[in-house]
């Protein structure tokens, strides 16, 4: 490719990402690295970090700040914690100059042209487009921000009191002018959610307590579980597994691993009464005589103690293994 056409195809690609050439997409396209050189020497790009290049003339914003960071961090990285804040437009964040990027753990992750936030899993639905950025979800983005406070550490009781109250307006915001459901917040913390976590335990507390009484359709129920299950190394579940013995049919399981011999059903505060509770034992009973292991979870235990949910499921599935 002829300097000028190379020139043609760096500044063709800066204008789709606020001023910032990409050295990686460059070689891609056919670009050499002595023609982007040349642009260099020239004066018609300036090197921001290997492989990074801004426009020269183009202003510093921080919508380049934010494309130089993710194209110097790599595939797969993402707008995170408050920079994804403010490109979803939550309002405490609407000013924020900060640049985050979220990378996957592992490797060298240390860039000079913003922070990065190391990720041990970072799911594909947890990455959107955001006024054509990467950036994690809306439900992601709460999860990052209640475990990663504004102002660091917390030391004493006031300052967890403060972040709490600040985070809970963020929430509110999210809920009430961008469409964040409890539901799709829970999917998120069934996925990464765990002890130790950072942002677990606000957002199991803060979320937890709005599910108290919810009673969730059965789509709903199988999306949040569904989530959890990604923590677990167990294959898909067959969902709906219907069930047959010799007296006829014994009735469709929520979710079955029929090689391993588990059943689980997701149990809802409408499954209370002394009727349900004969018809659940008498059901349980058919499914054991046919040799089956049969969990039961209420809506509540996906929420509040996924962490129990999983380990009663791995260990059944050791159990029928061997």
């Amino acid at each position: 490719m002829e300097h000028a056409q190379a020139r043609d195809w760096m500044l063709a690609y800066a204008a789709a990402h606020h001023g910032i050439c990409c050295g990686r997409a460059a070689s891609e396209a056919g670009v050499s690295r002595h023609a982007v050189a040349h642009l260099v020497a020239r004066g018609d790009l300036v090197r921001l970090a290997p492989g990074v290049f801004r426009v020269a003339g183009h202003p510093p914003t921080w919508e380049s700040q934010l494309w130089a960071a993710l194209i110097e961090a790599g595939p797969g990285a993402a707008a995170a914690g408050r920079s994804a804040a403010r490109l979803h437009k939550l309002w405490r964040y609407r000013q924020a100059e900060v640049v985050e990027v979220t990378v996957k753990r592992g490797g060298n992750h240390r860039g000079r042209l913003g922070r990065r936030i190391e990720t041990s899993l970072l799911d594909p639905d947890h990455v959107v487009d955001v006024e054509q950025f990467p950036a994690t979800s809306l439900a992601r983005t709460i999860f990052d921000l209640l475990g990663d406070p504004d102002h660091r550490p917390l030391r004493s009781d006031a300052a967890r009191e403060w972040h709490e109250d600040r985070m809970m307006e963020v929430v509110n915001d999210a809920m009430r002018y961008h469409g964040l459901s409890v539901l799709v917040e829970l999917a998120v913390l069934a996925t990464i959610g765990r002890r130790g976590r950072s942002g677990t335990a606000l957002v199991r507390k803060i979320f937890g307590a709005m599910s108290t009484g919810y009673v969730p359709e059965a789509s709903q129920v199988e999306s949040v579980f569904s989530a959890l299950l990604r923590r677990c190394d167990l294959p898909p579940p067959v969902k709906q597994f219907e069930v047959v013995d010799g007296a006829g049919l014994v009735g469709f399981v929520d979710f079955a691993w029929p090689e391993l011999r588990i059943l689980v059903e997701i149990d809802s505060r409408l499954h209370d009464g002394p009727l349900d509770r004969r018809s659940d034992a008498e059901r349980d009973r058919r499914l054991k005589a046919l040799g089956y292991e049969v969990l039961r979870f209420r809506w509540d235990d996906l929420v509040v103690e996924p962490d129990r949910v999983l380990r009663r499921l791995r260990a059944a599935a050791d159990r029928n293994r061997r």
